[in-house]
């Protein structure tokens, strides 16, 4: 504890003593540059450390606009670069999503299904290329309709050579390319994309990933995810999530859906739980508490399993904990956060997350 809380206060320190460059309007843009320093901590990970720099721009009563770039690498020998663009046209009447992700991440599996075992996990270590490009149209008032392409390849640098991925004929354990299409229908009335304190977003993705596409992987996934968003108090927020995954064919057991990591059922590791169906649900109260700072407290639950039954009810796996905010950006809203996770599977011990932007 005493360790983040040594990398919350560094961090703000450096942040206050950024200057927030800013262009003159003459081409009808407020225009935002602002570099932060990274420093971020999870069980997968431990220490990481990195930059990113935000360039935001925004017409004067119109939704912002920004380019993020951001490049890190830990102690855990990953390394990470990403660039994410999302550009609005008019009152977000348009607006295109671009994502270029390059990274270097071992990480842990522990097999496929509910009742996959923590003592089995593995090591494993994958070179991933990832691209998205997106694009978006209002419909009606709040209501959206999106199209676009998605990549993912990846090879596998390094696997235990006894262990589940070589010997049990796990998809992808050769690496591979998926490759595909994306429609996506949302209704969003958020008051912000980050760190949203009033409105609801329902968004449902349909992906495609077929041969014709140039897909090593055949399926097809169906994604719905719902936020909200409720402030009874001027300090107070209450935020909820529920996302649930199908996915019918044939994919890589990397992207198979599942849970756990710094963004759903925060306290176990990343994609602990995995199959062809997942379900979770989150809750967190967000509270600020003075100037810059504020505190959370959150829950969970979620199951995996291969097919929708009521088996997928059964036996859920539970989450819980608190967390701490500092604020960077009011404006936009741009937080750090460092989380405290709690599992049964643990015993308990805290999986402790410092990360840039909320969960959800």
């Amino acid at each position: 504890m005493k360790y983040i809380l040594h990398i919350l206060v560094c961090f703000s320190y450096l942040t206050s003593n950024i200057g927030h460059a800013q262009s003159p309007q003459n081409d009808g843009y407020e225009w935002k540059l602002l570099p932060i320093p990274i420093l971020f901590f999870t069980p997968e990970t431990s220490l990481g450390y990195g930059g990113m720099l935000v360039t935001s721009y925004q017409k004067a009563g119109l939704p912002v606009s920004n380019l993020r770039v951001i490049v890190s690498s830990t102690l855990k020998d990953q390394f990470a670069t990403n660039l994410h663009l999302d550009h609005n046209i008019g009152n977000r009447d348009y607006r295109i999503e671009l994502k270029l992700n390059y990274r270097v991440y071992p990480l842990k599996f522990f097999g496929i299904g509910p009742n996959s075992s923590f003592e089995d996990g593995e090591n494993y270590t994958p070179e991933i290329f990832e691209a998205w490009l997106y694009g978006e149209k209002k419909i009606i008032d709040n209501t959206y309709l999106s199209a676009g392409y998605y990549i993912d390849r990846y090879t596998l640098k390094k696997t235990k050579t006894d262990g589940i991925i070589q010997n049990r004929n796990i998809q992808g354990d050769e690496g591979g390319m998926t490759s595909g299409l994306r429609l996506a229908m949302s209704y969003d009335n958020r008051d912000r994309r980050y760190a949203s304190k009033s409105g609801l977003l329902a968004e449902l993705q349909l992906f495609s990933f077929l041969k014709e596409t140039g897909s090593d992987f055949k399926y097809n996934q169906y994604n719905f995810n719902l936020k909200y968003f409720y402030s009874p108090t001027n300090t107070g927020t209450l935020a909820t999530q529920t996302l649930i995954t199908s996915m019918e064919g044939e994919a890589s057991f990397r992207l198979l859906a599942g849970f756990g990591g710094f963004k759903i059922m925060r306290g176990y590791y990343f994609k602990r739980y995995r199959d062809m169906k997942a379900i979770s649900q989150q809750a967190e109260w967000r509270q600020h508490l003075y100037k810059d700072f504020g505190a959370t407290v959150f829950a969970g639950i979620g199951q995996v399993n291969n097919v929708f039954s009521s088996a997928l009810l059964d036996d859920m796996k539970t989450n819980y904990g608190v967390g701490l905010r500092y604020t960077v950006d009011q404006k936009n809203r741009y937080n750090l956060r460092a989380d405290f996770g709690f599992t049964p599977e643990s015993g308990f011990k805290p999986a402790v997350y410092v990360a840039v932007f909320e969960a959800f």
